[in-house]
């Protein structure tokens, strides 16, 4: 098994990552979007509508972002007021009508099993 690999976020972060999302995302306009390089141009100009967390779709903790459709995410959510915040690597990248983004990066960690 590996050390320090982390599969998806749990309960807790769930928890806080959904009221935040709540509080600084709910209601935002979704001007363009980027995932693993490739555009998703399904939740373009999509109002992001509310957040819940763990909905029962996997074992462990994840997100339910609902953007007049549904955006599962069971990894880190950042959000930025800039671009200058953007991380360089991210699976997906949501950039709002108020010029402000947010951000899901998986992080994994392997070892080869020496000391």
């Amino acid at each position: 098994m590996l050390r320090g690999v982390k599969q998806m976020i749990e309960l807790p972060e769930a928890y806080v990552l959904s009221f935040q999302i709540n509080k600084f995302v709910k209601g935002k306009i979704i001007n363009s979007v980027t995932a693993n390089a490739f555009p998703h141009e399904k939740l373009k100009g999509k109002k992001v509508v509310e957040s819940n967390y763990s909905s029962g779709y996997s074992c462990g903790g994840n997100v339910e972002v609902i953007c007049e459709d549904k955006l599962l995410v069971s990894t880190p959510i950042k959000l930025h007021k800039s671009k200058n915040e953007l991380p360089k690597k991210h699976q997906l990248l949501l950039e709002f009508s108020d010029q402000t983004y947010m951000s899901c990066t998986v992080e994994m960690r392997g070892s080869n099993g020496e000391s």
